[in-house]
């Protein structure tokens, strides 16, 4: 299994030249720093709108494998670890699988005792998904739901 997570160390060194997409050896990944497309970036700030959660910066690794004649394809973010901490966040985790055009997205995060939560993302495309997701704070916790955008469940818990 492939994991798109968030990573806090800058990988220039792993840097691999723009037309190789897979090694020769099966067990091998290419891993590739590229800015995310205005694609991604399009449907992750859409994310973002949902839950302010969501951190996008402009920078991915991304993981090229190949099992038999398939191509696999995840991604990490890369959040340098003084702009998570400048806006509170102890730990976030964003994965994702395939290209954004699979909606296959889970992501969790936390901010000390002030605040945690997870969510995910899936659907045929981004233009029809389902984004759930969960955020507690000291007193309460949120629970959303949202369908292509729009908000179809919320619901409060006091802790």
């Amino acid at each position: 299994m492939f994991l798109f997570g968030c990573n806090t160390h800058t990988a220039e060194q792993n840097v691999m030249p723009k037309d190789a997409n897979v090694d020769a050896a099966e067990d091998k990944p290419i891993i590739k720093i590229e800015k995310l497309t205005d694609k991604e970036i399009k449907f992750l700030n859409r994310l973002a709108a949902e839950n302010p959660f969501v951190i996008i910066p402009d920078s991915v690794e991304r993981y090229y494998g190949r099992k038999r004649d398939t191509v696999a394809v995840f991604n990490r973010l890369i959040l340098p670890e003084d702009s998570l901490l400048k806006k509170g966040y102890v730990y976030y985790d964003l994965e994702f699988y395939g290209n954004i055009d699979d909606v296959n997205i889970t992501y969790k995060f936390s901010m000390g005792q002030a605040a945690q939560g997870f969510g995910s993302v899936s659907g045929d495309d981004t233009e029809d998904y389902l984004h759930t997701y969960k955020s507690c704070g000291v007193t309460s916790c949120f629970t959303s739901v949202y369908r292509n955008g729009q908000k179809i469940f919320d619901k409060e818990t006091k802790n």
